[in-house]
């Protein structure tokens, strides 16, 4: 199954690995600017906080209802990164 912005809330539900590759594919580079940007001091907290981004997206992802919201709408990947960098600087 291909997947697109139309279904990869579907698959992601569904644990379909490929809808993660998909996002990662898709919005890795963003918050990979988004994450530098803000942890310009943490080289070291750069990766596990992309990586901690992309892993809320993956574990949280039954709660999200693409009826109310969708994922552009929430702000994926604007605001998760900048949640997860906060909760990095912090610890």
């Amino acid at each position: 199954m291909e997947i697109s912005d139309k279904n990869v809330v579907k698959q992601l539900k569904k644990k379909n690995e490929k809808a993660l590759q998909y996002l990662i594919d898709t919005y890795g580079g963003l918050v990979k600017h988004i994450v530098y940007k803000y942890l310009y001091k943490y080289p070291q907290e750069r990766e596990e906080c992309i990586n901690d981004v992309f892993w809320v997206v993956w574990d949280k992802i039954s709660a999200f209802d693409p009826k109310k919201n969708s994922l552009k709408k929430i702000g994926l990947p604007q605001s998760l990164p900048t949640k997860r960098l906060i909760i990095s600087v912090r610890s």
